[in-house]
């Protein structure tokens, strides 16, 4: 064998393994990405007006547990009497009625207007742990 074709096939194999090598980066990164920023905000609770009241959403599955509201626009909170515990992708509901029956308040933590329908309400929530099922002898 030459020395032009020894060449020439250390070429190919140098510009294979950075290829390869590149080509692993980019994967990599994009697993990186769609793993710590898309995944988590696609799989969050969300809360959103609907003709009943303020209902509670996300894709996958809970359990979650909501325990105040806030309307970033007013600046408004309230605590909500009884946790709301959201188990599946169906989601959760707080009828109309029973939102405007909640204490809000203002972030001078004085009294306030409950918030009108269709303005941006999040829910404070804590995604809670589940003890693992027992085996069955």
């Amino acid at each position: 064998m030459d020395r032009e074709t020894q060449i020439r096939r250390l070429v190919w194999w140098n510009q294979l393994w950075i290829g390869l090598l590149t080509i692993g980066v980019i994967l990599g990164g994009g697993y990186y990405f769609l793993t710590t920023s898309v995944y988590p905000t696609l799989y969050e609770l969300k809360a959103g007006w609907s003709d009943e009241g303020l209902r509670f959403t996300m894709l996958g599955n809970g359990p979650y547990v909501v325990t105040h509201l806030v309307d970033w626009k007013t600046k408004s909170w309230t605590e909500l009497s009884k946790p709301i515990v959201v188990l599946d992708s169906y989601g959760a509901k707080i009828p109309m009625k029973e939102v405007k029956k909640l204490a809000w308040r203002d972030m001078m933590n004085e009294p306030c207007e409950p918030p009108k329908q269709l303005t941006e309400v999040e829910a404070l929530y804590y995604r809670s742990l589940v003890t693992e099922r027992r085996e069955k002898r």
